[in-house]
C-alpha cells in the first residue's frame, strides 16, 4: 500500500511540473530549435557511458544512453563502487526546459541544449558482470531499476564540452529480491559532444 501511494504521488507531481510548463512551451516558438547530441559522457559516482539526445518537442528533449558503472547491493540497497565488479546500465532521461527564453534575452549561451530543466529518468542496472561464485542464489549486486523526478542544469564549458548537473528523488525497485526503496539522486556529469 505505502508503495501504490508513493507512486501514485509521483505520478501526480510528474503531471504538475509537465501541464504548469506547457504554457512556456508555447510561448517558445521563437527559440532556436534544440539540438541532437550524440555525446560520451562520464557520470560522477554513476560510471562512464554514451548517450543520445533528442528533441521530441520544442522544449523537451529526451535523453538515451548506456554504458558500465556502479551497481546496487541487497545489503544497504544503496549505490557502491564497483571498481572489481562493474555493472551494465541503461537509462532513459526527459528533459523539460523552462528557461531558454530568458536565457537569450540575458545574452546568455542556448547552445548544446543549454538551460534549466525538469524531468524524469528511468534507469536500470545489471547484476555484477564478474560473478565470483556463478552458482550464488543472490548475487552482491543485483537488477535494480530506478525512476525519479528531478530538476537539471546543462551548460557548454567550451565548444563541445558539456557540464550537467542534476537533483532528485525517486523510488528504486530490487528486481531480485522484490524490495523497493526511496533514495535520493544527484548526478554530475561531463560529456564530449560527438559532432557538430
Amino acid at each position: 500500500m505505502k508503495n501504490c501511494i508513493c507512486m501514485t504521488l509521483f505520478l501526480i507531481t510528474l503531471h504538475i511540473l509537465s501541464t504548469s510548463l506547457k504554457a512556456q512551451d508555447s510561448e517558445s516558438e521563437d527559440l532556436h530549435s534544440l539540438n541532437v547530441i550524440p555525446k560520451i559522457e562520464i557520470v560522477l559516482v554513476q560510471g562512464i557511458g554514451s548517450a543520445f539526445e533528442f528533441p521530441v518537442g520544442k522544449s523537451s528533449i529526451l535523453e538515451v544512453g548506456a554504458g558500465l558503472g556502479i551497481g546496487y547491493s541487497n545489503i544497504s540497497n544503496a549505490e557502491t563502487w564497483v571498481v572489481d565488479k562493474p555493472v551494465v546500465y541503461a537509462k532513459g532521461i526527459y528533459k523539460l526546459y523552462y528557461n531558454r527564453k530568458k536565457r537569450l534575452k540575458k545574452n546568455k549561451s542556448i547552445s548544446n541544449n543549454s538551460g534549466n530543466y525538469v524531468g524524469s529518468r528511468i534507469k536500470y542496472a545489471s547484476n555484477e558482470l564478474n560473478t565470483t561464485n556463478p552458482n550464488a542464489i543472490v548475487n552482491e549486486l543485483q537488477n535494480v531499476v530506478l525512476w525519479d523526478v528531478r530538476w537539471g542544469i546543462q551548460r557548454t564549458i567550451y565548444k563541445r564540452l558539456l557540464f550537467s548537473l542534476s537533483l532528485g528523488v525517486g523510488y528504486g525497485h530490487n528486481l531480485d529480491i522484490d524490495f523497493t526503496f526511496p533514495f535520493y539522486e544527484g548526478d554530475i556529469s561531463f560529456a564530449y559532444k560527438l559532432r557538430n
